[in-house]
């Protein structure tokens, strides 16, 4: 739907600058190889990419924290938290039909009309959670090129790469 379209698009610039950093090592590094497989038999080769890997995956996850926990410049949109309270989280909201993961539409409760109701603490951090990170993390970290990091990548290990982090 078009309309949560545009929340994730500002959502994905406000989490530019968590991203950017690994993001752009990653784009970088062409001959560098995160893909992990049961195959590998070289341990030390393993141990390598698991440690680049962390690396990467830490300074995202300390970005976002850093966004979450939010000073004076990481400040969250007041046009996204107004998304959030008025279209995310609150009772008699009506999701486009395909918008929902499975678990979600499992842990959430409509009436009769398909409007979301009975809406509580943990149902409201599940739609969070998955908006900010399964709808516009994974999908930024699998692509950064869409927002300006790096340029475009066809295939290659770097596409590999990206998928592995997401």
């Amino acid at each position: 739907d078009e309309f949560y379209g545009v929340f994730m698009l500002l959502a994905s610039r406000w989490i530019i600058p968590a991203l950017k950093t690994p993001l752009t090592s990653v784009l970088l590094e062409s001959s560098m190889d995160l893909t992990i497989n049961a195959s590998s038999k070289e341990g030390h080769s393993i141990k390598r990419k698991l440690m680049r890997l962390e690396i990467r995956t830490t300074a995202i996850c300390k970005g976002l924290l850093r966004l979450a926990e939010g000073g004076p410049s990481l400040r969250m949109p007041r046009q996204l938290q107004n998304f959030i309270s008025q279209f995310l989280v609150r009772d008699g909201i009506y999701f486009p039909l395909d918008w929902l993961f499975n678990h979600e539409i499992e842990n959430l409760e409509t009436d009769s009309d398909g409007a979301i109701q009975y809406m509580n603490q943990d149902r409201k951090r599940m739609l969070i959670i998955g908006f900010f990170i399964y709808r516009v993390v994974v999908s930024f970290i699998q692509m950064p090129w869409k927002l300006g990091i790096g340029r475009q990548v066809q295939g290659g290990m770097r596409v590999k790469n990206l998928k592995t982090i997401a």
